[in-house]
């Protein structure tokens, strides 16, 4: 059965959901079992207690994500461990694993990605408004790169989520697949 993140979230700040790094590295090995993850220390300064790691997530398919993460002791004990974690969840996060999830991505007025709002209004089973608008934002997105028909947008959900399913069956996690191939399409044909 395949991971599912809703399954794994916690609340960090009401009312937003946040998915654990750890839960972002069973997603991924799930989905990307040849994927690659590297870690580096880019610095260490024992005196003031302080580490800076960068990650690099490769996911096999082409997909390649950067990361950086930085701790101090003051903050937490094991700040060198807890640099490196950081550079791991936003290297994944780049690569559509936790993204929709992460807060440390909030962009404040000018959002690009957010964590979901389970408010007990969207309780409910099916789509919530938050999700079928991002859902409608990344049709538009793929239309702008020739993806017109429903045919062609068949074959798309099949590449990327080896699935048809229809618009308001996606979930967060689906949209979030979606938009890291769509800014890898956009991105080739802006090159």
């Amino acid at each position: 059965m395949a991971f599912n993140p809703n399954d794994h979230l916690s609340k960090v700040q009401k009312p937003n959901d946040y998915l654990q790094v750890k839960w972002r590295l069973v997603w991924f090995r799930d989905e990307r079992s040849h994927g690659k993850i590297t870690t580096d220390m880019v610095h260490l300064d024992i005196e003031k207690q302080v580490a800076v790691f960068k990650a690099t997530v490769e996911d096999s398919e082409g997909g390649v994500s950067d990361g950086y993460g930085s701790e101090s002791a003051k903050d937490f004990r094991d700040y060198i461990e807890k640099a490196e974690t950081k550079a791991i969840g936003r290297a994944l996060a780049g690569l559509g694993y936790g993204t929709q999830f992460a807060p440390e991505l909030d962009e404040g007025e000018r959002i690009v990605d957010s964590p979901v709002d389970r408010s007990s209004k969207q309780e409910s089973p099916g789509q919530s408004e938050q999700v079928r608008d991002l859902a409608d934002k990344a049709v538009k997105r793929a239309k702008a790169l020739g993806i017109t028909t429903k045919e062609a947008w068949d074959s798309f959900l099949m590449e990327v989520l080896k699935d048809r399913k229809p618009l308001n069956q996606l979930t967060i996690g689906d949209i979030g697949r979606i938009n890291v191939e769509l800014t890898k399409r956009e991105k080739t044909k802006t090159a």
